[in-house]
């Protein structure tokens, strides 16, 4: 049960972003591709619930809602309001791609979803139905637990998008310490796109067997920008 959320989300996707942590819960991050039902980017349908065995702290004092978004199953009811969105997953050390296109992805969607990224890099084109990649590329080619090789990366955006990206989120935008972490997420507005990444969070503990979660104490919604 989304206990409300979705239809909140819905409401106004930028604004309820602004106001509860989104954790992507699609798929686990599964290095290998055994197990991973999605392996390529797909048009999921999808159910926020709240996640509650997390509390997420604002710094300098109080509290704001964690929530889950995930794969819908199960019967629908009349009022769950599950909606469909652009879902496009992580791989160790590769690059996944896909194009924003209701003719690849029928019937399409107005929201964009990717994996967590916490060292990778996200790139998206310009246009009605933009090319988006999630990026990770490791010192060596180790997987999964080495260092990040920006350089590498960068140069993947430059093949992704030789003629250009409209967005372009890199490690040093959203991750400040080793512990942060941010959720990449996209909203259709009209003939284009706008991506937005919430964050930083940082990883501050474990609660009920769960990552806690500290965000800044203002603004937790930032646009991906050309510049990142």
């Amino acid at each position: 049960m989304s206990g409300g959320a979705n239809k909140s989300f819905l409401a106004n996707p930028v604004n309820w972003m602004r106001n509860n942590v989104l954790l992507i819960d699609i798929q686990s991050m599964i290095h290998g591709v055994a197990g991973q039902k999605y392996d390529q980017g797909a048009l999921v349908t999808c159910n926020i619930e709240k996640d509650a065995s997390r509390i997420a702290r604002r710094a300098g004092g109080g509290t704001i809602p964690v929530y889950r978004i995930k794969e819908a199953t199960g019967r629908a009811s009349l009022f769950s309001h599950r909606f469909s969105a652009y879902y496009l997953p992580f791989r160790s050390n590769a690059v996944r791609s896909m194009v924003l296109d209701p003719a690849t992805f029928p019937p399409g969607a107005d929201y964009f979803f990717t994996d967590t990224v916490n060292g990778c890099s996200f790139a998206a084109g310009p246009g009605q139905h933009p090319k988006t990649s999630h990026i990770n590329r490791t010192l060596g080619g180790v997987d999964p637990g080495a260092g990040i090789d920006q350089p590498a990366m960068n140069a993947d955006i430059v093949g992704e998008f030789p003629g250009g990206t409209a967005v372009r989120l890199r490690k040093a935008t959203y991750k400040p310490n080793a512990t942060s972490y941010a959720t990449v997420f996209g909203v259709r507005n009209g003939a284009n796109w706008t991506f937005y990444w919430q964050g930083p969070r940082e990883w501050v503990g474990i609660l009920n067997g769960e990552k806690e979660w500290e965000l800044p104490a203002g603004n937790i919604l930032n646009v991906c920008d050309n510049h990142g």
